[in-house]
């Protein structure tokens, strides 16, 4: 599942649904959030469930690792006026088998201030449109303050992939792109095709690139080694001439 030949355009959805427990039907809104427990803040969990209020033909999909996280989200979902029943929880699988499984969610939420690394990466290499929240840190009344790196992680991701309208600056824009995406079928499709169309295309997973970028980048320092020259920041090589090399 995780070479070229891995195509989300061909997958057939329906089947992957039932496979993995979530309702199999055309009507219901499949939301993942397939990052590791500590990362779901108490922000970003009442904002998916404001979401889920507003998208009651929807469900969240979670990755179970600890019982006890689970209980206490059921508990917070309940207070916050979601059924319990529509968080469905799985266990974590091999790499492989996830991409595979990932492919029947229709829209990852991400969460922060810690986002989705990794499984944000996977998210989109199967074909799942991230929402990411990425706000305005000169704007003194941005929800998050403090801009880090782990905080701009999806929204750097989307970027690199020309999909910009899932980057939403604020948390209520956050929510509205959500419940859209959920209700509007055409505009999910246009989103959808269009991530699955500039996955092949973006240098996010050329991997033959990125390994020839680090190359020049090692054979640099290592003739600045040589010539005898202090340490000092290094400009990778410019990415048009690593494409010659290919």
């Amino acid at each position: 599942a995780e070479g070229a030949d891995f195509d989300p355009a061909k997958a057939d959805k329906m089947k992957l649904k039932t496979e993995n427990d979530l309702p199999a039907d055309e009507n219901t809104f499949v939301f993942c959030s397939f990052q590791s427990m500590h990362k779901i803040s108490k922000t970003s969990f009442y904002t998916w469930m404001k979401v889920m209020n507003q998208t009651p033909n929807s469900v969240l999909w979670l990755t179970n690792h600890k019982p006890d996280s689970k209980e206490q989200l059921e508990l917070r979902a309940e207070e916050s006026g979601v059924d319990a029943s529509r968080l469905i929880f799985s266990p974590g699988v091999a790499a492989g088998l996830h991409l595979t499984r990932a492919q029947a969610c229709d829209l990852m939420l991400d969460s922060w201030p810690y986002n989705a690394h990794s499984t944000a990466t996977d998210a989109l290499w199967a074909g799942v449109p991230l929402l990411a929240y990425l706000p305005d840190y000169h704007d003194p009344n941005a929800e998050l303050q403090t801009p880090k790196m782990c905080s701009r992680v999806s929204a750097s991701l989307l970027h690199t992939l020309g999909v910009n309208q899932l980057i939403q600056p604020t948390i209520d824009e956050f929510v509205s792109a959500a419940v859209q995406l959920a209700t509007d079928k055409a505009l999910y499709k246009q989103v959808r095709d269009a991530l699955i169309e500039r996955r092949m295309k973006s240098r996010l997973y050329n991997l033959v690139r990125y390994a020839q970028t680090h190359e020049s980048a090692y054979e640099e320092l290592f003739n600045r080694f040589k010539r005898g020259e202090s340490p000092a920041p290094l400009n990778v090589a410019d990415l048009r001439e690593v494409d010659k090399k290919q």
